[in-house]
């Protein structure tokens, strides 16, 4: 799953810069650059917790080190295109890669495990129906648990948690016609389709299951007497 754009100087520029236009630059938005950057630290913090559960799966010595640029690939692309109430930006952000390595390199260039493991962030996507096939089946399904885990960490954290609610519904009232009532009613809506759900996928993540329905919880409750004064 080794990424293109490795080695070659010019093209990363040219791919970061790519991605910053894509991405809202106001530090008040959730879905920016720092977004991947924290993603890529949250994923280097735990790594030798992801790397025994990886030798663990796979019964032999596993480094994710050696993979770093398949995560740092899908990080930097899968929130590239973020439109408030939409349902596709997963396929949307995938879309938009594979249209910049099209246009840099070809066609032929597009890693498509980078392209599928984007759509994977979605919640309630179906992993386990992945048929990539550039890694083992159990490899790359790992690999986009994993991902998919550090994506929606923040709801472990319930400061994190709040902080990141509120660069959302700042995002949506800068780039929606809705009021503040409404952003506020469908972030309600969609904590109460999730609240339910066990969010992380693998064992490393998996014990913060608990934690973070606590936190949706206290969420569901606070924007409940929030609308109330509307």
């Amino acid at each position: 799953m080794r990424c293109l754009m490795k080695g070659d100087l010019k093209v990363k520029n040219r791919e970061i810069n790519s991605v910053l236009n894509l991405y809202n630059v106001n530090p008040n938005y959730y879905h920016t650059y720092c977004h991947y950057l924290d993603c890529m630290n949250k994923f280097e913090r735990n790594i030798n917790s992801l790397n025994f559960e990886m030798t663990k799966l796979l019964q032999y010595p596993f480094d994710l080190r050696w993979d770093i640029d398949f995560f740092n690939e899908v990080f930097l692309w899968h929130d590239s295109v973020y439109i408030p109430g939409n349902s596709n930006n997963e396929e949307l952000s995938a879309k938009e890669y594979k249209r910049f390595v099209t246009k840099v390199k070809g066609e032929r260039f597009v890693n498509f495990a980078v392209y599928e493991a984007i759509l994977s962030t979605k919640i309630g996507y179906d992993i386990e129906g992945l048929t990539e096939t550039t890694k083992s089946s159990k490899e790359f399904k790992m690999f986009c648990k994993i991902i998919h885990d550090i994506d929606w960490l923040g709801f472990a954290n319930y400061e994190e948690c709040v902080k990141n609610e509120r660069k959302i519904i700042n995002e949506a009232l800068a780039f929606t016609n809705l009021t503040t009532r409404e952003v506020k009613e469908k972030r309600l809506e969609f904590y109460e389709s999730i609240v339910d759900k066990d969010l992380y996928l693998t064992e490393t993540f998996g014990c913060y299951n608990e934690i973070a329905r606590e936190n949706i919880q206290k969420r569901i409750k606070k924007l409940k007497e929030n609308l109330k004064c509307f």
